[in-house]
């Protein structure tokens, strides 16, 4: 359908209005490396599902329009746009919501869900599903091999879903599962970065950042194009979700996202030099005992600007089942 292109509305986020609108389902990293804890921890099978077409399973409540795409323009009208009626590619927020009702919504049980976290569990007495989503991949994990073919099968009423059986390769990550636990590795993604960044030929180093360096907001020349700096710093908090030992290091240069210079640059660099050779290390989950760890640390007032200190936590835990 074609309509006049002044019915286009600018829309802002308002506080209890939309907030709480789910726009994409996306599980976080930490949850990941939770639910590979449990799945190693319990012995629990883990199974992945794909969405076909994801952005087709969203339902439009309210009024979209978009250009006439490439290809199809109305000649006699092509300032017009069309109104849609359905969700289209790039469009993911009508999917959020529609997985999430479904999922909620299963019977005989109802799925529960912390509030806007993409991460679904089901326990009956025994029986318990765990269910991620990220936006349409899924990892189901469950201690009851045949509970899971009632849930598939009930989903594939309303969504097309392909079954990929055990996971294997999940959002970049490469799942090799033995009898010693999980290995989780982002070989092919780190291999991929080093050539956009023409780096795969560089001579590896020692580690990530040295301990004497110091960077700070005003530092060396300011970079007159930060695009690929911020790229490669994006690129590498993804990185940590396997290689948690360039978490500081990546931190670190987070924190000049705004104007990098050169310096920041070259530690940038460093670690993907670092991450050169040691691209063969992976994330070892092997099965431990139901406790709860911490660690912390701080610098001391480290910061060369406004000489604040800066702490890290890290915590490993292994819920009771």
């Amino acid at each position: 359908m074609l309509q006049s292109a002044s019915c286009s509305k600018r829309i802002h986020l308002r506080v209890g209005l939309d907030y709480d609108e789910i726009f994409s389902l996306i599980v976080e990293p930490t949850t990941i490396r939770l639910v590979l804890s449990l799945v190693v921890s319990f012995d629990w099978e883990l199974h992945q599902l794909d969405v076909n077409n994801t952005f087709l399973n969203g339902i439009i409540h309210e009024e979209v329009c978009m250009k006439q795409p490439t290809g199809f323009v109305d000649l006699p009208h092509p300032d017009y746009v069309c109104k849609l009626s359905h969700s289209s590619m790039g469009l993911s927020r009508p999917h959020g919501p529609s997985l999430h009702a479904s999922v909620t919504t299963y019977s005989p049980w109802d799925f529960l869900s912390p509030k806007l976290t993409p991460l679904f569990f089901l326990r009956r007495g025994a029986n318990l599903v765990l269910l991620l989503v990220y936006v349409d991949d899924i990892l189901l994990t469950r201690p009851n091999p045949t509970l899971i073919i009632t849930l598939v099968s009930q989903l594939s009423t309303q969504f097309a879903l392909k079954d990929l059986d055990a996971a294997h390769y999940f959002l970049g990550l490469e799942l090799h599962r033995c009898k010693e636990g999980i290995h989780v590795n982002q070989h092919k993604y780190i291999h991929d970065l080093l050539h956009q960044t023409s780096l795969h030929e560089a001579k590896p180093i020692a580690t990530p950042m040295a301990a004497s360096t110091k960077l700070d907001a005003t530092s060396g020349e300011v970079l007159t194009d930060p695009t690929q700096f911020r790229s490669v710093v994006g690129a590498l908090q993804y990185v940590t979700l396997t290689r948690t030992n360039i978490s500081f290091s990546v931190n670190k240069i987070c924190q000049f996202l705004k104007n990098p210079t050169f310096e920041h640059w070259i530690a940038a660099k460093c670690i993907l030099r670092y991450l050169k050779g040691t691209i063969s290390h992976s994330l070892s989950f092997q099965p431990t005992s139901h406790s709860l760890v911490a660690f912390s640390d701080a610098d001391w007032a480290n910061c060369l600007v406004d000489w604040h200190s800066h702490s890290g936590v890290c915590m490993f835990l292994v819920a009771m089942y």
